[in-house]
């Protein structure tokens, strides 16, 4: 299975991935939407890629212009083409791969400054994207200038910790894309709309 760069300098490169129903590759319009959304936000930034898989969002992030992506998935199928895809691409200068759970990550690192950028597209169905932001939460590597962004089954109930404001929901498809940052923080990135719940969080209703 084969994936292409959709933009910056390496567009038209293919990424590897693995066969297998673990994993799921990010659509040409989520990742249009993805990046139509951070736009300048991208340039130089730092960005940590939970859920990573074969590491499309990350290293289309680094074709965009990002400085540096820290990559974290599990499955060593996935990080083995990832790490083949970096080593391909010339980014192993730009990247650094945890193979490894994210909780774990959490547990055992305490990045010096916060990431500018986090995504996360955890598996569907287990409960994990209210774990992961909920632990992002109290982690210093997302701090009060951090925009994170998570991905989640259009029908998945989803809500998160009041240290987290969601600032807003993009229908994508099946899937939704909830961008949020910490509860006091700034900033100019779209607020909910008006008549939105009162909540920071709102959930994804079953249709």
């Amino acid at each position: 299975m084969s994936l292409r760069i959709s933009g910056g300098y390496l567009q038209g490169r293919v990424l590897e991935a693995p066969s297998g129903n673990f994993y799921r590759p990010l659509t040409g319009r989520l990742k249009r939407s993805l990046f139509d959304y951070l736009g300048a936000a991208l340039q130089g930034a730092s960005v940590l890629d939970l859920f990573a898989g074969v590491g499309s969002f990350g290293v289309e992030a680094l074709s965009r212009g990002a400085a540096r992506v820290t990559f974290v998935e599990k499955e060593r199928a996935a990080v083995e083409c990832l790490e083949a895809n970096l080593r391909a691409l010339g980014l192993e200068e730009a990247a650094r791969v945890y193979a490894e759970d994210v909780f774990s990550y959490f547990d055992v690192t305490r990045p010096s400054k916060p990431y500018d950028i986090v995504f996360l597209d955890p598996p569907y169905g287990q409960g994990l994207a209210f774990r992961a932001v909920e632990r992002l939460a109290t982690w210093p590597g997302f701090g009060a200038g951090t925009v994170g962004l998570v991905k989640t089954f259009k029908k998945e109930r989803f809500a998160g910790p009041e240290a987290l404001a969601l600032l807003e929901v993009r229908r994508v498809g099946d899937d939704n894309l909830s961008v949020f940052r910490r509860a006091s923080s700034g900033g100019d990135i779209k607020a909910p709309a008006e008549g939105d719940s009162a909540s920071p969080w709102a959930e994804t209703k079953d249709e």
